[in-house]
Parts: structure tokens; C-alpha cells; sequence
């Protein structure tokens, strides 16, 4: 029997192979959907007023290398860590 996951993604964990038996019910797989995800970055305390909620952003990372990922600011935290003197 042929199974197709109902999203694209990644699959996470294979609790089932080929020749078990499985009940109703029963995990076969789980898989991460990776349309939406959320990147977290420090903002220097002296950029914060360049940025601001909305603004469109490219990101880059070494996972994919030339890959460049579009998105939005969605939130910047309100409050500035002291020790780097940066905002999340």
C-alpha cells in the first residue's frame, strides 16, 4: 500500500517499515511542514531604528548554500540585552 502524507515536508520520525503490521491509529510517521518558518536574529541596539515590524527581509544560510529566503519582520522584542546590547 502506497501512503501519501496530505502536506510536502520534512519527515522527522519512521516508527513503520516495510512488512509491519500496524493498527488503527497507530503513528507511521511524523513530518515537520516546512512552509512557514520563523528565523530569529539580533538586532544591534544601534540598527533598532532602522527596522521596524513589516519591513521585507532576505536571509541566507549555510544549510543552502546561494539560496536566499524572502520574509517579513513579523515582531522585534521590546527590550535590549544588556550584555550584547542587542535586540531579538
Amino acid at each position: 500500500i502506497v501512503l501519501r502524507s496530505p502536506h510536502a515536508g520534512r519527515m522527522l520520525q519512521k516508527n513503520a517499515i516495510e512488512g509491519d503490521r500496524v493498527e488503527s491509529g497507530q503513528m507511521l510517521f511524523e513530518v515537520a511542514d516546512l512552509s512557514v518558518v520563523w528565523i530569529e536574529s539580533d538586532l544591534f541596539e544601534k540598527d533598532a531604528s532602522l527596522v521596524r515590524a513589516g519591513d521585507a527581509v532576505e536571509a541566507t544560510i549555510e544549510a543552502y548554500p546561494g539560496e536566499v529566503f524572502h520574509g517579513n519582520v513579523a515582531l522585534i522584542y521590546p527590550e535590549v540585552q544588556t550584555e550584547t546590547r542587542t535586540l531579538r
